[in-house]
C-alpha cells in the first residue's frame, strides 16, 4: 500500500518499512517498523544509512485507530473461549489475539502525525454525538482470507450507522477509504496456514453494551502489541465529550 503523508512516501508491507527522501534518492529500509513507536529504533534495526530525520520523522506519527471496546469482566470467558479454539486448531498457524487487546474495529487509520490527532478527536466526537449505547451479540466462528473472527448478530445496524456517520464526517479517513464494506466482527487471531481442522461451533454467546467508542494508539513494545487509550467518546449523550486518557 503506497501512501503519503507530507513529503514522505512510505510503502508498508508485513512490518517492512521503505522510506525515501523526495529529491535525494536515499532509501530507508525498517524491519518491524512498528517496534519503532514510540521507542527509538537500535542500530541493528538499519539496513541502510539513514539520516536523523527518518527518527523523528516516526517520532512525530502515532499508528491509531478506532475501536469499541469489550468489557473487562468478559475477557475471562473470551479467554477461555480462545483456549479451546487453539486446542481444536492446533494443527493452523495461527498468530492469536492476546485477551486483553480484543475489540471491535470501526476505522483504522494507520500512521497520524500527532498535530491532526486533536482534529481527529473533535470530529470523531462530533460524528457520534447523539448515537444510543446498544446491545452487541455475538454469533458464529469464521474464517476467510487470514483472520478468524466472531460474527456480530446483534448490534450490526448500529455499528453499520455509525461507520456511515464516521465516513461522512472524517477527513482523515484510513481504511473508511477500502473499497470492501464495513463489516462488524471480533477478530479472534491471523492465520497464515489452514489445518485439516474444521472451524469449531461457538461454545458460548457473548453479549454486553456498547456505550462507548475508544480512539487507541498501537505499539509494539517488546515485541508486543500494546493497545494505550488516546480517547474516549461515551454513547447516549447529546453532546459527545472527548475524554483524553491520562498520559
Amino acid at each position: 500500500m503506497l501512501r503519503t503523508v507530507g513529503l514522505i512516501k512510505t510503502n508498508i508491507t508485513l512490518g517492512f518499512l521503505i522510506v525515501r527522501r523526495p529529491g535525494s534518492g536515499l532509501a530507508c529500509g525498517l524491519e518491524n517498523a512498528a517496534d519503532l513507536i514510540p521507542e527509538p529504533p537500535p542500530k541493528a534495526v538499519l539496513n541502510y544509512q539513514c539520516d536523523s530525520w527518518l527518527l523523528e520523522f516516526y517520532r512525530s506519527m502515532k499508528r491509531l485507530f478506532l475501536a469499541v471496546p469489550i468489557p473487562k469482566k468478559l475477557k475471562p470467558a473470551l479467554e477461555k473461549e480462545l483456549e479451546k479454539l487453539k486446542m481444536g486448531l492446533s494443527d493452523w498457524d495461527v498468530r492469536w489475539v492476546a485477551p486483553e487487546n480484543l475489540h471491535i474495529t470501526l476505522v483504522f487509520f494507520g500512521w497520524v502525525k500527532e498535530n491532526q490527532i486533536e482534529t481527529l478527536k473533535t470530529e470523531v466526537g462530533r460524528a457520534v454525538s447523539g448515537f444510543p449505547s446498544f446491545e452487541i451479540t455475538t454469533g458464529k466462528i469464521s474464517a476467510e482470507r487470514w483472520p478468524i473472527w466472531l460474527e456480530i448478530e446483534g448490534g450490526r445496524k448500529e455499528l453499520q450507522e455509525i461507520s456511515e456517520a464516521l465516513t461522512k464526517n472524517l477527513t482523515t479517513k484510513g481504511s473508511l477509504e477500502e473499497i470492501r464494506d464495513f463489516h462488524p466482527h471480533l477478530t479472534l487471531g491471523r492465520f497464515q496456514n489452514k489445518g485439516k481442522s474444521k472451524l469449531p461451533k461457538v461454545g458460548e454467546i457473548f453479549s454486553w453494551k456498547a456505550n462507548r467508542i475508544i480512539l487507541y494508539e498501537s505499539a509494539y513494545k517488546r515485541r508486543v502489541r500494546i493497545y494505550t487509550e488516546i480517547a474516549s467518546f461515551p454513547l447516549n449523550a447529546s453532546n459527545t465529550v472527548v475524554s483524553s486518557a491520562p498520559s
